[in-house]
């Protein structure tokens, strides 16, 4: 069986928690748009397919630079 590895990419589609309301699917440049406008901040909670649980935005590299 092939071994499969979790990758997470900007390209992907994520959920964002604004307000504590889930948004999306949506991807990275809507999340910088709404970051811009302060809706989005590090602290956001943000999920996409795969992961287990909600994380803050902050614990993506990635993510975190466009907030």
């Amino acid at each position: 069986m092939p071994q499969e590895a979790l990758e997470l990419s900007v390209t992907d589609e994520w959920y964002v928690a604004i307000n504590g309301v889930p948004v999306g699917p949506v991807r990275i440049a809507e999340i910088r748009r709404k970051a811009a406008v302060g809706a989005v901040t590090e602290d956001s909670l943000i999920w996409q397919e795969g992961l287990e649980e909600w994380r803050p935005v902050r614990t993506f590299p990635e993510l975190a630079v466009a907030v």
